[in-house]
């Protein structure tokens, strides 16, 4: 539940020897009550329900259903990228929680 709201510790960051189970435990306590995070709960159980019901659906599916479905996704998705315009493009990269991360890592007192 706390993965949603907190992702400092990831390995990206530099935080791969992090007890993760902890920081979740301690993020729950904290801020469980809050509008937020009763918001992200209800949000991942519609998630999780959402995908129980595609899982059963793809069991269900038959092995010629399902390279049926691959080859008409290939063929949409060629079709999009043959469509698509490349002489432009715009990238927006956010290194704010990277540097805190690293910070953090570097000196933990100040978490």
């Amino acid at each position: 539940v706390a993965k949603a709201i907190y992702v400092f510790a990831n390995e990206k960051g530099g935080m791969r020897d992090v007890e993760r189970e902890a920081i979740d435990r301690i993020v729950l306590q904290t801020s469980g009550g809050s509008a937020y995070t009763q918001r992200a709960m209800r949000q991942d159980q519609k998630l999780d329900a959402a995908i129980s019901t595609l899982r059963a659906r793809l069991r269900a599916c038959s092995d010629s259903k399902l390279r049926a479905l691959g080859r008409a996704a290939a063929a949409r998705a060629a079709a999009l990228e043959s469509a698509h315009d490349w002489r432009r493009a715009c990238a927006v990269v956010d290194f704010d929680m990277f540097y805190a991360a690293v910070e953090i890592r570097d000196r933990p007192e100040i978490a």
